[in-house]
């Protein structure tokens, strides 16, 4: 692994760096909110740009967003989901 840079790390861009990418609390809500309500995830990273005063400002890449916003639409129960997780874990109830 090379440990030395051959080029000076612009200050300016470490919000893009694997390591300092984050969402806020504050943005995690609305994303869930929004998807929730039905808008779409582009519509959703943009509005989150907006708010935010611009790309630059958002703390983390679009592509970021997008991607928690997929992790919780797996997360979250749909209908009869519930139902399905019930009658598995009473099968296996049964079964031991």
């Amino acid at each position: 692994m090379e440990k030395e840079h051959n080029h000076e790390i612009d200050l300016a861009f470490s919000s893009l760096l694997p390591a300092h990418r984050q969402l806020n609390v504050h943005m995690r809500r609305q994303l869930e909110a929004n998807d929730i309500a039905g808008i779409r995830p582009r519509k959703n990273v943009l509005l989150c740009e907006v708010q935010s005063a611009g790309p630059p400002n958002l703390g983390c890449l679009p592509k970021d967003y997008t991607n928690y916003i997929r992790a919780k639409r797996r997360l979250r129960l749909r209908v009869g989901d519930a139902e399905a997780i019930r009658k598995m874990f009473a099968r296996l109830q049964l079964k031991n």
